[in-house]
């Protein structure tokens, strides 16, 4: 009797842990990024400088996964080149040539691609992209082209339900690569006083005159940002993207910032607005 009191005690942490990890409920994100369309009616405020998006801690799925296909496509162009035969190895390759694991292959782009390419996973290990036919907005994608709007990223991912202190950032580029600058200035995007401003319309985030300009950096995009996911009985969503162009007469980059904060439901798809681009998410629940 003793024996099996002890067992059971030795079991007892095992049953609890198994039981958690059942318990832990995933989700899967799916992402449209387009730009709009020129707006007449639009007004671009340059004057105000923009406090830069931290995002030293946000998850870099979408970078890694670039970074990836480019290692990729360099060790295919190289393969054929050392040797004729098919047993060389992946590290014999990065040994000979110029393509190493941690290259800049970001940086050497001139767009992110719209898709990336993924394997099709299935499994609730660790967070990871979906692949191009795990995606189910293809439909809404054709309607955009319809429509005249420029697809910039379509992509998701498929992680693990988190509080909002633990929840992860993940971080998001799009569009074209954009020439350096040493000043970047702030777009207050607003319109005639008679016209009624939309609900929708992401909240720009307008900062004083005394914020340091951002610093220049190696490599800019169209749009920078970061989404983070996270429960608290219901989804909610925090958005924070910067959006890039280059001005036409000084050449100095120019950045609109909004950020938003919304409660949502699974299933629904939703539309975070902005004069320069939209954005469309939609949460879905993963085996549950």
């Amino acid at each position: 009797m003793k024996n099996r009191l002890v067992s059971a005690l030795w079991c007892l942490p095992l049953m609890i842990g198994s039981t958690w990890a059942e318990a832990t409920r995933w989700f899967e994100a799916e992402i449209i990024i387009f730009e709009q369309k020129s707006d007449p009616l639009l007004r671009e405020d340059f004057s105000f400088e923009l406090k830069p998006i931290n995002n030293t801690q946000s998850q870099q799925l979408l970078i890694n996964q670039i970074e990836q296909q480019q290692l990729n496509a360099c060790l295919n162009n190289a393969r054929p080149v050392l040797a004729g035969d098919a047993l060389i190895s992946d590290r014999q390759v990065i040994q000979s040539v110029d393509c190493p694991e941690q290259g800049e292959y970001l940086s050497g782009l001139d767009r992110i691609p719209v898709v990336l390419s993924a394997e099709p996973f299935d499994h609730m290990d660790s967070v990871y992209l979906l692949a191009p036919e795990q995606l189910q907005f293809n439909d809404v994608m054709q309607r955009l082209k319809n429509q005249g709007l420029k697809p910039l990223l379509h992509t998701g991912w498929r992680f693990p339900e988190e509080p909002e202190k633990r929840a992860p950032y993940y971080r998001v580029l799009a569009g074209k690569k954009l020439e350096n600058a040493a000043q970047m200035s702030f777009i207050e995007a607003t319109r005639p006083s008679n016209q009624a401003p939309s609900n929708d319309l992401l909240a720009l985030l307008l900062v004083d005159n005394q914020t340091e300009a951002l610093p220049p950096a190696s490599t800019l995009w169209q749009i920078d940002g970061q989404i983070q996911i996270y429960v608290q009985h219901y989804l909610f969503i925090n958005a924070q993207f910067n959006y890039l162009e280059n001005n036409a007469v000084s050449g100095e980059i120019q950045s609109a910032y909004f950020e938003q904060f919304r409660r949502v439901y699974s299933g629904d798809v939703h539309y975070l607005d902005h004069p320069k681009f939209g954005l469309i998410i939609q949460i879905r629940k993963f085996k549950h």
